[in-house]
Order: structure tokens, then sequence, then C-alpha cells
């Protein structure tokens, strides 16, 4: 399934977190997208509303892509926990 957010918008949140700080997380960089293009947000998760968890569904696509993404730029992933957008502490990889 393709992801609903351009990669190159991903790509560009990445570069742009990782200007400011060495260790970023997967969460930091939903939670940009989710700032910098709120509209597009807003599209893709109602594109997954016909899913059982569509936020679930949205955020595990994100995942996959912002780690393609990371690997391709180089960065090194790591297990980490992190606040997620709901302010839990939950899973998620962390990029150096």
């Amino acid at each position: 399934m393709a992801v609903p957010i351009p990669s190159l918008y991903i790509e560009n949140v990445i570069r742009e977190i990782a200007l400011s700080r060495r260790l970023f997380d997967t969460h930091d960089v939903i939670k940009r997208l989710m700032a910098r293009y709120p509209a597009r947000y807003k599209t893709a998760l109602a594109a997954c509303g016909a899913k059982r968890n569509p936020l679930h569904s949205l955020h595990t696509q994100l995942g996959r892509a912002i780690a393609e993404i990371c690997l391709r730029l180089g960065y090194h992933p790591r297990q980490s926990r992190s606040k997620d957008i709901h302010d839990r502490n939950s899973r998620c990889l962390s990029w150096s």
C-alpha cells in the first residue's frame, strides 16, 4: 500500500529535525508531519477510515516509510520508547 503522505514531505521533515538534533525518533517525525502538513495528514487519516483502527494503520504506514527513508539517508535505528501523539510512552525506533 502506498504511503498517503508523499515521501518528499517525510524526507523534508526528517532532514529538518536532523539539523537541530543528532538523535530523533519516529514519533518526532510523525508529530512534525502532523504540524507541518495538517490537511495532508487529515486526508491520509480519512483514507484509512474503513480500517478497524485508522490511526494505527496510518502510523504503521508512516513508520515504515520513515524507516525506509532514514536508512537510505544513512541513519542507524535503535529500539526506543518515547511519547506518542496521545502522550503515552510507547515503542518506536530512534535514529542517529
